[in-house]
């Protein structure tokens, strides 16, 4: 169906952080969008996607890096 829930996964920035896109209907939540925010934001334009938020499950430097960014750029909250 068009609206079910999609998780996709991928790995960024040099260790390699999973970051999580989960989408539904055209939109996305961000989860741990790593440090390559050029590379989340090609898979989001290759989707179709439009940011909703970006959550982060912790405090490592690997899982935020392209939080700043990306926020700013989608005026997304945090």
């Amino acid at each position: 169906m068009p609206d079910d829930l999609k998780v996709h996964s991928f790995s960024l920035g040099p260790l390699g952080a999973n970051c999580f896109i989960a989408a539904q209907a055209g939109r996305c939540l961000l989860i741990d969008p790593g440090d390559e925010a050029e590379k989340v934001v090609a898979f989001m334009e290759r989707a179709g996607l439009t940011p909703l938020a970006i959550l982060v499950t912790h405090g490592h430097f690997d899982h935020f890096g392209a939080v700043q960014p990306l926020a700013r750029q989608f005026e997304l909250p945090v």
